[in-house]
């Protein structure tokens, strides 16, 4: 370069600047290709990651059909039992792949992209076939389509953290705390994806569809507890003017809870069950965004504990229903 510097009309010392430049082009690709392929299955949970939060965006837009009591089938003659076995038959597609997935944490980069792939496409596959399976019960049955579109959510959200742990677990040794946090992931994969396996069963039956509706509230709301003071907090940010909102849906979730504990009638619980899981999930994620927002370390802990507390004190009202 200094010598086309010094003379600018030099072709020879052109021609070398220009085969200079191609050699470290071409050896700038190699350390490049070298580094996608040592990350390749960091980038592929990456990927998986955020198409699991899409998929969790979806089934929260289909809730809110289902509420509204516009989820309708395309064909008017569908029958649940119609999707049944499909659900199940994916349900357990989805634990095949999420052995492996967890197996992939120990393996090679290459595997573990496969495994999150395989992964990814498998949950899309069951909330599809989900969503189908809610709209077969009729828009007159809104409580048992939000329940059921709930469970597959459940597993979704318990699959983008344990995407998230394998990520981070990926190349570990086997006494790291990641490794740990991967294994509690999967238990909650497998507990998820067994209560989505017992709502598809009790769904249809009016004599225990409220009872399961509780009991994969009462687990749900658990878990979010757990993941309060959980490593992946929410970046998210909320004011005290929506934490103070949020507690009248808490308050009417109270009530409804009280009311279905003296009816015991299976309507008024699946009704209690899905208000109070949406209350308590909706001021738990307020409660994240205001200890984000929180001016010091013991306002910010305040914050959370007060959140986990009320959590924990509905939790206890439900598991009295």
């Amino acid at each position: 370069a200094g010598m086309c510097q010094a003379a600018p009309g030099d072709m020879v010392a052109q021609r070398d600047v220009a085969d200079h430049a191609r050699t470290i082009s071409e050896k700038v690709s190699k350390v490049l290709a070298a580094l996608q392929a040592g990350s390749r299955g960091t980038q592929a949970c990456i990927n998986a990651a955020s198409t699991v939060s899409g998929i969790i965006g979806d089934l929260d837009t289909t809730i809110m059909f289902a509420t509204a009591g516009t989820l309708h089938a395309e064909n008017d003659e569908e029958k649940f039992a119609d999707h049944r076995e499909n659900i199940l038959k994916t349900a357990k597609a989805l634990v095949e792949d999420t052995k492996t997935l967890v197996a992939g944490a120990a393996s090679s980069q290459e595997q573990l992209a496969v495994a999150a792939q395989n992964a990814v496409s498998t949950i899309v596959q069951l909330a599809e076939v989900v969503k189908f399976g809610a709209a077969s019960l009729g828009s007159n049955n809104p409580e048992a389509q939000v329940m059921l579109i709930n469970a597959v959510k459940d597993v979704a959200s318990a699959l983008g953290d344990l995407i998230q742990a394998t990520k981070a677990a990926s190349g570990k040794k086997i006494n790291d705390p990641s490794m740990n946090h991967l294994k509690e992931s999967a238990k909650v994969m497998v507990t998820n994806v067994t209560s989505l396996l017992k709502t598809v069963k009790a769904v249809e039956d009016e004599h225990t569809r409220g009872t399961r509706a509780l009991e994969a509230t009462i687990e749900a709301i658990a878990q979010e507890i757990r993941a309060l003071h959980s490593v992946e907090v929410s970046r998210s940010m909320s004011s005290p003017e929506e934490l103070v909102r949020c507690t009248k849906p808490i308050t009417l979730a109270t009530a409804k809870a009280v009311a279905a504990g003296n009816s015991c009638k299976q309507e008024d619980i699946i009704v209690a069950a899905n208000m109070g899981r949406k209350a308590v999930s909706d001021m738990l994620t307020i409660c994240k965004g205001n200890a984000n927002n929180a001016e010091g370390e013991e306002l910010r802990r305040r914050t959370l504990q007060a959140g986990q507390d009320v959590a924990m004190e509905y939790r206890e009202l439900l598991q009295a229903v």
